[in-house]
């Protein structure tokens, strides 16, 4: 979403209004940095500090899945039907997972507790959307427009910011724009 002019004048005349200066902790949460203003995006402005929140990976993911299921299965679950459920949930974002959770909340109102089996029957009905390459972008716009090393993934250098400029100008050629 791209913020209207009048509005986005309005954020930046409130933070830079001195009476409000130190009593407000601006906070804002996007998929498309890149659509901010660089006036919102500067120093002393919601560009203090920007974090990148990209989709859940290893104990993350464990974890998102676990929250997923918490609601529709309360059993045991054993090491192997767990790695089954989380085998089928490859490139889940952790919306995808909150999407998930309520179609198999909506399902058990219906039927009951879930079995593994209806479980994996559910998530192997749904579709993710086709937006590989835009989440691509956004990653990398989250990573360019990062302003702290050590949130980073890996190990951070000028190259690798470099090479993130290039896949980004790739992505675009393509026409590709989050």
């Amino acid at each position: 979403m791209q913020l209207n002019v009048g509005f986005t004048g309005k954020i930046q005349a409130m933070m830079s209004d001195p009476q409000l200066r130190g009593k407000i902790t601006w906070l804002l949460m996007t998929a498309r940095i890149y659509n901010l203003s660089p006036d919102l995006r500067r120093e002393g402005r919601v560009g203090d500090i920007v974090i990148p929140v990209l989709d859940p990976t290893g104990d993350d993911r464990e974890t998102f899945l676990r929250w997923t299921l918490s609601n529709v299965f309360s059993k045991n679950i054993s090491d192997e039907e767990f790695k089954l459920i989380l085998s089928h949930t490859e490139g889940y974002s952790a919306a995808s997972f909150a999407s998930l959770r309520a179609d198999l909340e909506a399902v058990k109102s219906r039927e009951g507790e879930l079995s593994v089996n209806e479980i994996v029957d559910v998530i192997s009905d749904r579709i993710l959307p086709n937006i590989g390459p835009i989440r691509q972008y956004q990653t990398l716009q989250a990573f360019l427009n990062c302003t702290r090393k050590s949130l980073l993934p890996g190990d951070y250098s000028p190259e690798i910011r470099e090479a993130w400029r290039q896949q980004i100008a790739q992505l675009e050629a393509m026409g590709v724009k989050g």
